[in-house]
């Protein structure tokens, strides 16, 4: 099979996705359940929510419309329509509804062990992904935006409203949104208070107080706390707040320890730091480090490219039918989902030997389809499922819906 160009490839997602949007018997609320076209499986047991696929379409949109791709007025209908979704049930019921300890602990895959929760913990710990709400100090607390956690909700949708603001500054900052889990906990936020509620948990941090920049209670991501510090750049970019210096001083004092150097050489990265314990996770898997460089491209370029570079030496496997990544150093066993993350980093970097490479890889093992009659493109990874899978199809697409370096220059004007 002749596969079409990129740009074609990229426009084929794009009205895919477009599809995605209006299909019926798609409803985010807590009496409704999304289509089955959102993807809440991939990523278990950390992105395997319906509001990550959902900010993965978001950025693909907000590209789009940047290269060329998508007209803006086709972006904004969509952006809006994913705003809509993320702040209903469906896009933060983890944090409501997992309290506690995890009664699963004992259960876990074994694989898990020394990769996602340290090894000496093994069997007594939560895993990353659950939210634990509840054994902060404060006790439970259902409103995301507000708690000593939830920076996985409230960061990343602050985020994708600053793609949206970005591309229509003529939005009101201050129009309320309402966050509903269900009758009883309604929460209503502008933009702007969301922004404000973030960059004091940021000033707070830098006094010491961190619980607030927490995912899970506990734990602090510093590739998460990145890609928030981007929704705080944007905000003030487009509507002139002060937030960006806030998070400047808290990313300068963390860097260090986020990102271990040895002889001027990266050596590793932090994937989650346990607050409650004082100890920094920093296991050599794939993905935390393919996302480390996505966040800090935009802001970091001189550390994102010295990630990059110890990245490659460590996680990428070439083979006669192109390249790809693999979980660990010391495993053949393949990362679908970072492979297809690497393959958009190649291409923004501009390193077009490498980025042959790796789609020569997706484009023979995912199972490329062209649907014609829809005009619709789309990897479909052999996994004899309704619709493509969201999350692995987003990242690879940002290469085909926006030439390189449009992420690298987000805040460009």
């Amino acid at each position: 099979m002749t596969l079409p160009s990129l740009e074609k490839r990229g426009r084929g997602w794009i009205r895919y996705l477009e599809r995605k949007l209006a299909l019926p018997d798609d409803e985010w609320s807590r009496s409704g359940t999304p289509s089955a076209a959102w993807d809440n499986v991939s990523g278990a047991p950390t992105t395997n929510w319906y509001r990550f696929d959902a900010i993965g379409m978001a950025i693909t949109l907000f590209l789009a419309a940047k290269g060329g791709t998508l007209e803006r007025d086709r972006a904004l209908s969509a952006l809006a329509a994913i705003c809509d979704r993320i702040r209903q049930y469906h896009g933060f019921n983890e944090w409501v509804e997992q309290r506690g300890p995890d009664p699963r602990r004992s259960d876990y895959p074994e694989g898990w062990r020394g990769l996602l929760i340290p090894a000496e913990f093994w069997g007594s710990y939560d895993c990353p992904g659950w939210a634990a709400n509840g054994q902060q100090l404060v006790g439970f607390e259902p409103n995301p935006i507000e708690a000593q956690g939830a920076i996985y909700y409230k960061g990343f949708f602050n985020f994708v409203l600053g793609l949206r603001a970005l591309l229509a500054p003529e939005l009101s900052p201050t129009q309320p949104i309402d966050i509903v889990y269900d009758d009883e906990w309604r929460f209503r936020y502008s933009h702007s208070e969301i922004n404000a509620i973030l960059t004091g948990e940021f000033a707070a941090a830098l006094g010491g107080r961190s619980q607030g920049l927490c995912c899970e209670i506990h734990k602090l991501w510093p590739l998460c706390l990145e890609e928030t510090g981007l929704g705080l750049r944007l905000h003030d970019r487009v509507y002139g707040s002060d937030s960006w210096s806030v998070f400047s001083r808290w990313y300068e004092a963390i860097l260090p320890e986020a990102v271990v150097r040895l002889d001027d050489r990266v050596e590793r990265v932090v994937m989650y730091r346990d607050t409650s314990l004082s100890i920094d996770h920093a296991p050599a898997l794939a993905a935390p480090w393919a996302l480390t460089v996505q966040y800090l491209l935009p802001f970091d370029l001189d550390t994102a490219h010295d990630v990059w570079s110890a990245y490659a030496d460590r996680f990428l496997v070439d083979g006669p039918v192109g390249t790809h990544v693999r979980l660990t150093p010391e495993t053949d066993v393949e990362d679908i989902r970072t492979t297809c993350l690497t393959t958009w980093l190649a291409r923004e970097l501009g390193d077009d030997e490498l980025f042959e490479r790796l789609l020569k890889w997706i484009d023979t093992h995912y199972e490329p389809r062209v649907d014609d009659e829809r005009g619709e493109f789309a990897y479909w990874f052999d996994l004899d499922e309704a619709y493509p899978r969201g999350q692995w199809n987003n990242v690879v697409m940002h290469a085909f819906v926006a030439p390189p370096g449009a992420w690298t220059t987000l805040f460009d004007d």
